[in-house]
């Protein structure tokens, strides 16, 4: 199988939610091929399959399916956390510098960036409506009508999956429709922050649901985690968390999270407890679950790690090529830069399309997914690491004037136990503290979670002064700020639905000015 070549056929819930039907009734239209919704919700074991399918479906949303890896290699590029010169995936002109506003176009090809995860984000939402609704009909959840009763376990899961679609919907976009299974007429469109909030409601009824339960969600459903009942709760707690974290789109918005629910959420997240774990699958080879964002950014003839990283790591090195003559090679007090980097000596990319996409380090940390390895698309792959949780509970103490001494042992777990860095104490001061939570979650966190890199770096700019930390911290700002200027600090919803809505086609970015969120 090439997989590199072959768009993978997904299928979202039996409900993939007509926005623009909903929206205006002059386009209703009846779908022959479409089962009615009501029959194929009518039994236990169809309505345990779709609530179950619909993480599959919210994964690749965040992940990336088929032949289009999106969002994740072209936040990264955005980002400057990763480099591609290639016209793929939307990295070349998303990567443009300076920046150019995104192509919101229904016939470009990097209108999938934005097109793909909208249409995947509102499958799964549509399909844990609707199993939530069969549900509030009366419907058992169960393999079959005689088998054990899992209602309560998928009930559970379907919130959760209703928080995590609207969260990323929320995270990427300026603004959607939020819907659930009690919704009734025609649905609005509502600004990020009421999408992220909407977000967390469904998070905590999944957290009620799950506090001291003993169910387990079948395995089936979720290759690489056993989900009992106190591992989803945690998950939600931590995805809570993450919402609220990466949700602000200005260091303003960052300063106003907050970060006193932030850290009720990470106190109860997947670090905590007598086993932490992480949000992960297990790849299964290409048939259902793989990250095609790892494989690709895994690969060292594709994309490669931005030199921005490279001169966190090794502060002697630029921040950027400016010419084609590389820097020596790179050497860092970081023992990751030798286990999670790969030095190449060639560059793939063409010169003329700029020396700033240059690097000669391609991230290998989950390498056994690229398509490079031997055994491709198989692994474990994470999405959101226990460490995250951990920066984020060491980030909500220093933002609150917490305990700085924890603070510095959460941060020391990665910083000193896989960089093998000269640990932080108490007496750091906030700015180091901040500086080191900040180079944990760009070295220590890259291509886990697609667009993690690109959001943590739109809730920082220059207001902020980090201070030197032992490794050296030269913060390379490209362009002045987090994120470079002109880098969109989130997606406009794709032209093809704002045409079929009727609305003005917008975009974000560049020089180019947005009727919606002037300010971003």
């Amino acid at each position: 199988m090439n997989f590199r070549y072959r768009i993978a056929a997904l299928t979202g819930g039996v409900a993939l939610v007509a926005l623009a039907g909903a929206c205006n009734p002059d386009l209703n239209v009846t779908n022959p091929n479409a089962p009615d919704v009501s029959r194929a919700v009518s039994s236990p074991g169809d309505v345990r399959n779709l609530i179950g399918s619909s993480y599959n479906t919210i994964y690749y949303a965040m992940q990336g399916p088929g032949a289009e890896p999106v969002p994740g290699v072209a936040l990264g590029v955005m980002g400057d956390n990763i480099t591609m010169a290639y016209g793929n995936f939307g990295a070349r002109f998303n990567g443009q510098e300076p920046r150019l506003a995104y192509n919101n176009s229904s016939s470009a090809g990097d209108g999938t960036v934005a097109s793909r995860p909208y249409d995947l984000i509102y499958g799964a939402l549509g399909s844990a409506n609707d199993g939530l609704k069969a549900i509030s009909n009366g419907v058992k959840v169960a393999v079959s009508a005689t088998a054990t009763d899992e209602t309560p376990q998928m009930q559970a899961f379907a919130w959760l999956i209703q928080g995590m679609a609207l969260s990323w919907e929320g995270l990427l976009y300026d603004r959607g429709f939020i819907q659930d299974e009690a919704t009734t007429g025609t649905p609005s469109l509502s600004g990020y922050k009421d999408v992220l909030a909407a977000s967390l409601t469904k998070f905590d009824k999944a957290i009620a649901a799950a506090a001291g339960k003993t169910w387990q969600v079948s395995t089936e459903f979720t290759p690489g985690i056993s989900l009992n009942a106190d591992r989803l709760g945690r998950m939600a707690n931590t995805l809570a968390a993450r919402t609220m974290v990466l949700g602000a789109r200005t260091a303003a918005e960052n300063t106003a999270t907050n970060w006193t629910k932030v850290l009720a959420y990470a106190e109860k997240g997947i670090s905590t407890g007598s086993t932490p774990f992480n949000l992960q699958v297990t790849g299964d080879g290409g048939t259902k679950w793989y990250d095609h964002m790892k494989y690709y950014v895994n690969s060292e003839s594709w994309v490669r790690v931005d030199q921005r990283l490279i001169q966190l790591l090794d502060p002697t090195q630029p921040v950027v090529y400016t010419s084609t003559t590389p820097p020596p090679k790179a050497t860092s007090a970081d023992a990751r830069l030798t286990t999670d980097f790969n030095y190449v000596p060639t560059i793939p990319y063409d010169p003329a399309r700029g020396v700033y996409f240059f690097s000669q380090w391609q991230h290998i940390r989950y390498f056994q997914h690229s398509f490079e390895s031997d055994s491709e698309l198989t692994g474990d792959m994470p999405y959101v690491l226990a460490a995250e949780n951990d920066l984020m509970i060491a980030e909500a103490l220093v933002r609150t004037n917490g305990d700085k001494a924890r603070a510095a042992t959460l941060i020391n777990k990665t910083r000193v136990g896989r960089g093998n860095l000269p640990a932080l104490t108490g007496a750091s001061s906030t700015n180091d503290l901040l500086a080191a939570i900040f180079y944990e979650r760009d070295i220590e966190l890259l291509n886990s979670g697609a667009g993690q890199g690109w959001m943590d770096r739109r809730r920082i700019d220059t207001s902020l002064t980090y201070g030197t930390i032992p490794i050296g911290n030269t913060w390379g700002f490209r362009g002045g700020s987090g994120l470079q200027k002109g880098t969109p600090r989130h997606l406009p919803l794709p032209a093809k639905e704002l045409e079929t809505l009727g609305l003005p086609v917008y975009t974000y970015g560049g020089n180019a000015p947005n009727p919606i969120f002037p300010e971003m």
